[in-house]
Protein backbone atom coordinates (compact mmCIF):
# COMPACT_ATOMS: atom_id res chain seq x y z
CA UNK A 1 0.00 0.00 0.00
CA UNK A 2 2.57 2.39 0.85
CA UNK A 3 3.60 1.90 -2.77
CA UNK A 4 0.60 2.64 -4.70
CA UNK A 5 -0.33 5.41 -3.02
CA UNK A 6 2.06 7.64 -5.11
CA UNK A 7 0.89 5.69 -8.03
CA UNK A 8 -3.03 6.26 -7.10
CA UNK A 9 -3.20 9.85 -6.00
CA UNK A 10 -2.86 11.88 -9.31
CA UNK A 11 -6.03 10.21 -10.51
CA UNK A 12 -7.54 11.62 -7.71
CA UNK A 13 -6.16 15.04 -7.74
CA UNK A 14 -7.30 14.65 -11.87
CA UNK A 15 -10.44 14.33 -10.83
CA UNK A 16 -10.99 16.44 -8.18
CA UNK A 17 -9.54 19.89 -9.96
CA UNK A 18 -11.63 20.02 -12.71
CA UNK A 19 -12.53 24.37 -13.08
CA UNK A 20 -14.60 26.00 -15.28
CA UNK A 21 -13.19 29.16 -17.04
CA UNK A 22 -13.18 32.60 -15.86
CA UNK A 23 -13.87 34.96 -13.19
CA UNK A 24 -17.06 36.83 -12.48
CA UNK A 25 -20.38 37.27 -14.71
CA UNK A 26 -20.52 34.62 -17.50
CA UNK A 27 -20.12 35.89 -20.67
CA UNK A 28 -22.87 37.20 -23.05
CA UNK A 29 -21.23 36.66 -26.31
CA UNK A 30 -19.50 33.44 -27.91
CA UNK A 31 -16.65 36.02 -28.93
CA UNK A 32 -16.02 37.22 -25.14
CA UNK A 33 -16.19 33.67 -24.28
CA UNK A 34 -13.28 33.05 -26.64
CA UNK A 35 -11.42 35.97 -25.46
CA UNK A 36 -11.84 34.88 -21.89
CA UNK A 37 -10.93 31.30 -23.03
CA UNK A 38 -7.50 32.46 -24.47
CA UNK A 39 -6.47 34.35 -22.00
CA UNK A 40 -6.37 31.50 -19.41
CA UNK A 41 -3.64 29.24 -19.15
CA UNK A 42 -3.22 25.55 -18.23
CA UNK A 43 -4.92 22.71 -20.12
CA UNK A 44 -8.46 23.05 -21.66
CA UNK A 45 -10.96 22.84 -24.49
CA UNK A 46 -14.21 24.85 -25.07
CA UNK A 47 -17.28 23.06 -27.42
CA UNK A 48 -19.53 24.82 -28.90
CA UNK A 49 -23.21 23.87 -30.61
CA UNK A 50 -24.71 25.76 -32.89
CA UNK A 51 -28.57 25.58 -33.94
CA UNK A 52 -28.42 25.55 -37.83
CA UNK A 53 -32.09 26.24 -37.86
CA UNK A 54 -32.21 29.39 -35.81
CA UNK A 55 -28.56 30.15 -35.84
CA UNK A 56 -28.38 30.53 -31.86
CA UNK A 57 -25.25 29.23 -30.51
CA UNK A 58 -24.14 28.21 -26.62
CA UNK A 59 -20.46 26.74 -25.39
CA UNK A 60 -18.85 25.11 -22.36
CA UNK A 61 -15.01 25.23 -20.92
CA UNK A 62 -13.39 23.56 -19.04
CA UNK A 63 -9.88 23.40 -17.33
CA UNK A 64 -8.26 20.25 -15.63
CA UNK A 65 -5.24 18.83 -14.96
CA UNK A 66 -5.86 16.19 -17.84
CA UNK A 67 -6.74 17.21 -21.23
CA UNK A 68 -9.36 14.52 -21.73
CA UNK A 69 -11.10 15.60 -18.81
CA UNK A 70 -10.87 19.19 -19.78
CA UNK A 71 -12.09 17.96 -23.22
CA UNK A 72 -15.22 15.94 -21.65
CA UNK A 73 -16.31 19.14 -18.99
CA UNK A 74 -16.29 21.16 -22.09
CA UNK A 75 -18.88 19.17 -23.87
CA UNK A 76 -20.85 18.09 -20.72
CA UNK A 77 -21.28 21.93 -19.95
CA UNK A 78 -21.74 22.90 -23.84
CA UNK A 79 -24.56 19.89 -23.55
CA UNK A 80 -26.46 20.67 -20.32
CA UNK A 81 -26.92 24.49 -22.10
CA UNK A 82 -27.93 23.01 -25.04
CA UNK A 83 -30.87 20.88 -23.11
CA UNK A 84 -30.95 24.24 -21.02
CA UNK A 85 -31.48 26.72 -23.98
CA UNK A 86 -33.67 23.99 -25.66
CA UNK A 87 -31.51 24.14 -29.01
CA UNK A 88 -31.51 21.69 -32.07
CA UNK A 89 -27.89 20.85 -32.03
CA UNK A 90 -24.94 19.08 -30.88
CA UNK A 91 -22.14 19.99 -29.09
CA UNK A 92 -18.31 19.67 -30.93
CA UNK A 93 -15.13 20.88 -29.25
CA UNK A 94 -14.19 24.03 -31.02
CA UNK A 95 -10.68 24.35 -29.03
CA UNK A 96 -8.26 22.23 -27.39
CA UNK A 97 -5.70 24.42 -25.40
CA UNK A 98 -5.30 28.08 -27.84
CA UNK A 99 -5.65 25.17 -30.90
CA UNK A 100 -8.65 24.71 -32.93
CA UNK A 101 -10.33 21.10 -32.20
CA UNK A 102 -8.36 18.65 -35.19
CA UNK A 103 -11.73 16.29 -34.82
CA UNK A 104 -13.76 18.90 -35.52
CA UNK A 105 -11.39 20.77 -38.17
CA UNK A 106 -11.60 17.43 -40.02
CA UNK A 107 -15.30 16.90 -39.16
CA UNK A 108 -15.45 20.33 -41.34
CA UNK A 109 -13.43 19.50 -43.98
CA UNK A 110 -15.21 16.00 -44.65
CA UNK A 111 -18.62 18.33 -44.52
CA UNK A 112 -20.19 15.63 -42.02
CA UNK A 113 -20.48 19.11 -39.76
CA UNK A 114 -23.96 21.67 -40.85
CA UNK A 115 -22.47 24.80 -42.36
CA UNK A 116 -23.24 26.69 -39.33
CA UNK A 117 -21.43 24.96 -37.31
CA UNK A 118 -18.28 24.65 -39.47
CA UNK A 119 -18.72 28.40 -40.04
CA UNK A 120 -18.47 29.46 -35.87
CA UNK A 121 -15.36 26.91 -36.08
CA UNK A 122 -13.61 29.05 -38.67
CA UNK A 123 -14.45 32.51 -37.34
CA UNK A 124 -14.16 31.76 -33.18
CA UNK A 125 -11.47 28.97 -32.85
CA UNK A 126 -8.65 30.57 -31.10
CA UNK A 127 -5.35 30.33 -32.88
CA UNK A 128 -6.77 30.69 -36.16
CA UNK A 129 -5.92 33.51 -38.20
CA UNK A 130 -9.02 34.56 -38.89
CA UNK A 131 -10.15 34.72 -34.89
CA UNK A 132 -12.01 38.20 -34.09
Amino acid sequence: MKFALPLLLPLFIAAACTTTLGKGSPPTSLSQAVEIYTAQGGTKAMALAVDPGTGRRTWGAAAALLQSTAKKRALETCGRNVARLRLNATCQLLAVGNEPAQETEAACFAGTLHEARCSAQRTFAPGRKNTP
